[in-house]
């Protein structure tokens, strides 16, 4: 009797990590590093957003401090949103199996001359 609960654990949690693994090949790693379009610097702090169709965040992460990102797309058919203050944001669509170079715009606002007065 104990035999044949073991053999049925064993036979369950086979199963159970066979499940695991079909769901974990449905992601894909996805790389790369945004950089300012017209320096080349890289972007500290910029959010890499998962959008789906119906142009809600899936999921996301930020870049590190050489510009650098790692995301696991839960769906590959959905566009990566790239934003951070000061530029323009950007989607695009991912690519796999190789780093992505990203280069944003800046969001240029010119204001005019400020003037201070006091009164006392």
């Amino acid at each position: 009797m104990k035999r044949i609960n073991k053999s049925i654990i064993l036979i369950l949690a086979l199963m159970l990590f066979c499940v695991v693994e079909v769901m974990a090949q449905n992601r894909q790693v996805i790389r790369g590093r945004v950089f300012d379009k017209s320096n080349n610097e890289p972007i500290i702090g910029a959010t890499v957003a998962e959008i789906d169709k119906g142009n809600r965040i899936i999921g996301g992460t930020t870049t590190d401090i050489n510009g650098d990102f790692i995301f696991n797309m839960k769906d590959f058919n959905n566009t990566l949103r790239i934003s951070v203050i000061g530029y323009h944001s950007l989607d695009l669509k991912p690519v796999a199996n190789k780093p992505m170079s990203i280069a944003i715009e800046s969001n240029d606002v010119e204001i005019d001359a400020v003037t201070v007065t006091a009164t006392r």
